[in-house]
């Protein structure tokens, strides 16, 4: 009768504790979002057993929760952009391009999969999140999700059961792992060096202290695409500030001298200490069998575009005409399943985003608080990131991260501009 009384009591607990976590996921769709953009990782590949699938729970649930203010009557003050107009026609393209395809139930599925975990992704972001504070949130939960991932990775590295080699989260791939990881390494740079968590001393201790945990997981996972990705990105980001902060350049530039100087010593070390590090020398990135493997893809892809170079080989089609999965590049992957009409309907739309950037980079000195310059800078740097690890790794339909993150970039300038507009909302 006791353990009867306990196990219900236990149940209601759970049940209690969950519709309160249900309540707070629609209640804070930023916050939901954020973790279905890497719910993969969340789920640890596939540990969770049975039919249930995070990444559509995630998405359902933060879909309702934007829904429900303008279910309660608020209206979306929405103004199209070019980019809207090309990703769609980009979409078109897709579909059409499955008929073109050897098989076109196949080309016509992974179109419907672009629609529904890459297209819609972006327009949420250029739907729903139209302030300040809500990125802000949002950025807060992935640095929250990576720092999390980290530390557990960092406890697992420790434990009997880690004997070297690539670490994984569970049974999560390393490759979105690290993604993540490079995400919250860009994340928490940036607030290091701008007020993007404030101005307390507190918030730059805690972006020190977990910025060694991001490369270090990075380092454990063994996966180099995202790492290049972030130092990609940081670069740009230094760039920006060449143009008003110059003591931040000459600080890096004399720590990147301080550590060639003292090369001899620490690097030793570190080979010892840090797992998998000889796998990011320069000779296991140029040589190693993985980017053996990636130009084996893309040579394979552009041979694929120059059979068909106007429509290409139908979407879908190097999957279907390849043992080869896909050609772990964005550019490539389009070019030779949907041509030059494809790829240059594409380059329009990464085009119009980068006018919005610009856009952005043009109005960010005009009486924007340090934290909204930080917020924007954040969603420029990490965009490029995602970006160029597109050309490393991923498929076509895996891309939601980097266009939920290009959403935001199109959103920064109308949201900049209603910013210096007091009491008046985003449009």
């Amino acid at each position: 009768m006791a353990n009867s009384v306990v196990q219900i009591l236990g149940l209601l607990l759970a049940s209690f504790v969950g519709l309160w976590i249900l309540y707070f996921l629609f209640r804070r769709p930023e916050i939901t979002f954020a973790l279905f953009l890497f719910s993969y990782v969340i789920e640890g590949g596939d540990l969770i057993p049975g039919p249930i699938d995070l990444t559509a729970i995630f998405l359902f649930i933060s879909l309702v929760g934007f829904l429900l203010p303008i279910i309660r009557g608020n209206s979306i003050r929405y103004s199209p952009k070019s980019s809207d107009f090309w990703l769609l026609i980009f979409l078109i393209v897709l579909f059409g391009g499955s008929y073109f395809a050897p098989d076109l139930k196949g080309g016509a599925t992974k179109a419907t999969l672009f629609a529904i975990a890459v297209f819609l992704p972006y327009l949420i972001s250029r739907l729903f999140i139209r302030t300040y504070e809500q990125i802000r949130v949002f950025l807060l939960t992935l640095l929250s999700l990576a720092t999390g991932i980290a530390v557990i990775l960092i406890f697992i590295s420790f434990s009997p059961i880690y004997y070297g080699g690539r670490l994984q989260f569970f049974e999560a791939h390393p490759i979105p792992i690290a993604t993540l990881l490079a995400v919250g390494l860009v994340i928490a740079v940036i607030g290091l060096i701008d007020p993007l968590l404030g101005k307390k001393w507190q918030n730059k201790a805690i972006c020190i202290a977990i910025i060694p945990l991001y490369l270090y997981g990075v380092f454990l996972s063994g996966v180099r695409g995202p790492l290049i990705s972030a130092i990609v990105g940081l670069a740009f980001y230094l760039l920006i500030l060449s143009n008003r902060r110059s003591r931040v350049l000459i600080s890096m530039a004399g720590i990147a001298l301080f550590l060639l100087a003292t090369l001899n010593i620490w690097h030793p070390y570190i080979s010892r200490r840090v797992p998998n590090i000889r796998a990011y020398s320069s000779q296991a990135i140029i040589q190693g069998p993985s980017t053996q493997q990636r130009l084996e893809r893309y040579q394979v892809a552009i041979r694929l575009f120059d059979q068909k170079p106007l429509l290409g080989g139908g979407t879908d089609s190097f999957r279907q005409r390849t043992e080869l999965g896909y050609p772990h590049n964005i550019f490539l992957e389009i070019a030779s399943e949907n041509g030059l009409i494809g790829l240059f309907v594409f380059l329009c739309f990464l085009g119009s985003i980068v006018w919005s950037g610009f856009r952005y980079l043009k109005t960010r000195q005009i009486r924007f608080s340090p934290q909204e310059r930080a917020i924007g800078l954040v969603v420029l740097v990490v965009s490029l990131t995602l970006l160029v690890e597109k050309q490393f790794s991923y498929n076509l339909i895996m891309h939601k991260d980097l266009f939920a993150f290009l959403g935001l970039t199109v959103n920064l300038a109308t949201i900049s501009r209603s910013s210096l507009r007091p009491n008046t909302e985003a449009p």
